[in-house]
């Protein structure tokens, strides 16, 4: 059976670039773990310029 985790991030304008790398950081991470199949980001940004950051891994 596949489990599939799903996050939502919302990250302010001044934060963006710090969070994007964490966030290659631990997606580099799982790609090692066993079991791991594929993971996604999408992205967008609202009327304040926050970073609206959706993740799923299975």
């Amino acid at each position: 059976m596949k489990q599939i985790f799903i996050d939502q991030f919302i990250v302010p304008a001044t934060a963006q670039h710090e969070f994007k790398e964490r966030m290659k950081i631990n997606r580099d991470f799982i790609k090692k773990l066993d079991g791991f199949i594929e993971d996604s980001a999408y992205e967008r940004h609202d009327e304040q310029g926050n970073l609206i950051c959706i993740t799923t891994a299975i």
